[in-house]
């Protein structure tokens, strides 16, 4: 892979494999500080799934007319700073006693903020530093980091709760964000001043820039679809992951080290499948490839919900579920969002990126507060079949639409 000989694109690839360690251990160790720790009911585990997404809604089309006013890898260090911070309050709130849920509610959600102008950025960012068939290669390469971090996270995350208990556990996931933004700090390619060769800032207002965006969005079939079709996917797959843990723990009597290798084995699938996805699309076709990845997760999401028999069964059921979701998943996703990056000049990467990131980001509260709602009627397992609705909604709206005839990368749109 060409993307691999760019050292300051290594060097950004390596920074998200850590943080998404850290990562890693707070999926499990939020929830079982909010189930366990504060007693909390699954509709506040769900409130608290929803409070790090959000703040995109308020933030994300905002934050994406502000990463292009401003150069990217600053706002990326400084993102990774705050988030430290703001997560190493989590065990010294346990330490001192005073750790509540309106406090845990509180700390994700300033948490959540910072990751809004991170990914906005950090997804800038990466056109910048990648162009043409790199960016699938580049992208596919994002994503293995993330699956490796993500693989030893969660059982790591088993260890860590069971010998210091879940706040301290987070503790792994602060110090990652520090050292992600160590690494980012030193890439050392310049960044084109925003604005002009003389880094003049916009003399344009917010609203304008903000509306320019909206309407390249909007105004774009293949950027409409694809937003709209990995929107609803989010939607119903995190009203099943919110009550993930519950489900595991409550209604198949999976013990914490068993949840934590059901998340390694999603993991595991998704490290494979993300080196799948430009082979894919150089066999198939790239509109294919993207159809074909949402049509083969629909069986792993059935196998989920339908994970019957003692515990370590049905959570062995649960784990290659998650292990084929994550093989074939990033046939989808990496294809997907590199078009969207080809597409999309760079001046407008920051607007289109946050307007992309509400559309499909933005459904993840929604569907978290959802699928608490929805626990106490239709039951845990009830829930989890919400997320056998996604790749449905994917498949359909991708193929009725312009993105069906798109075979190859497409050149780097004109500014």
């Amino acid at each position: 892979m060409n993307a691999l000989r760019n050292r300051d694109f290594a060097r950004l690839v390596s920074a998200h494999a850590v943080s998404q360690l850290g990562t890693g251990v707070s999926e499990l160790a939020l929830p079982l500080i909010a189930a366990v720790t504060l007693g909390a009911s699954a509709a506040q585990v769900g409130l608290l799934r929803a409070a790090e997404t959000i703040p995109l809604l308020a933030l994300g089309l905002l934050a994406g007319v502000w990463v292009d006013r401003r150069r990217r890898r600053p706002l990326m260090v400084a993102s990774d700073i705050g988030r430290f911070l703001l997560l190493l309050l989590i065990p010294i709130a346990a330490w001192q006693g005073w750790l509540s849920m309106p406090l845990l509610l509180g700390i994700m959600t300033g948490v959540g903020a910072l990751s809004v102008l991170f990914d906005i950025a950090s997804l800038s960012y990466t056109a910048t530093l990648l162009d043409g068939d790199d960016l699938v290669d580049g992208n596919s390469m994002l994503q293995s980091s993330y699956a490796v971090g993500a693989i030893a996270g969660p059982g790591l995350a088993g260890v860590l709760v069971g010998l210091f208990t879940a706040p301290f556990a987070v503790l792994m996931d602060a110090f990652s964000f520090l050292v992600s933004g160590a690494l980012i700090g030193t890439i050392r390619r310049d960044e084109p001043a925003p604005g002009g060769k003389d880094g003049a800032p916009p003399r344009r207002s917010v609203r304008e820039e903000l509306a320019e965006g909206l309407g390249v969005v909007w105004k774009t079939p293949v950027l409409r679809s694809l937003g709209l079709s990995t929107g609803l996917w989010n939607l119903f797959e995190n009203a099943r992951d919110a009550m993930l843990v519950l489900y595991l723990a409550r209604t198949l009597g999976a013990t914490p080290a068993m949840i934590g290798l059901t998340y390694s084995a999603g993991a595991a699938g998704w490290l494979a499948g993300s080196l799948l996805s430009g082979p894919a699309a150089r066999r198939f076709g790239l509109d294919r490839a993207i159809v074909i990845g949402a049509i083969l997760v629909l069986p792993a999401d059935v196998l989920v919900a339908v994970a019957w028999g003692p515990p370590a069964v049905a959570t062995a059921m649960v784990g290659l579920g998650f292990f084929l979701s994550g093989l074939f998943g990033p046939i989808y996703d990496v294809n997907q969002y590199s078009l969207r990056q080809a597409i999309t000049p760079l001046r407008l990467q920051g607007r289109v990126g946050g307007v992309l990131r509400v559309i499909i980001r933005g459904t993840e509260p929604a569907g978290a507060l959802l699928g608490g709602l929805l626990a106490g009627v239709i039951g845990l397992r009830g829930v989890t079949w919400l997320a056998v609705l996604g790749p449905i909604c994917a498949v359909l709206l991708v193929w009725f639409s312009p993105v069906r005839g798109v075979r190859q990368m497409p050149a780097r749109a004109g500014e």
